[in-house]
């Protein structure tokens, strides 16, 4: 199947630019603050008659599945180490 897509050419600009400052999308960002339009342009494409994203949309949700996992198993063993800190406080009364 073959897709035409019109894209934006913009320049991005102001003290945050990055090294290569132009880029293309599908939106047209020239009315944002730091982005020049630079041209418009129609891009034809390809896509395969046999095109399937689900493998790319399950890969992608388990790499999120994966990084859910990461970040709640360390804030369990930051629960778990300030924990075992307060535990280890000593109590003394005083005389």
């Amino acid at each position: 199947m073959k897709l035409t897509l019109k894209c934006f050419v913009h320049m991005q600009t102001g003290p945050y630019a990055p090294e290569q400052p132009y880029g293309i999308t599908n939106l047209d960002m020239s009315k944002s603050v730091g982005y020049t339009a630079v041209k418009t342009m129609d891009v034809e494409i390809e896509i395969p008659d046999d095109f399937n994203p689900t493998a790319a949309q399950i890969d992608a949700l388990e790499k999120q599945e994966t990084e859910l996992r990461r970040q709640f198993t360390q804030h369990l063993n930051d629960i778990h180490e300030q924990i075992s800190k307060l535990q280890a406080l000593e109590y003394t009364v005083a005389a």
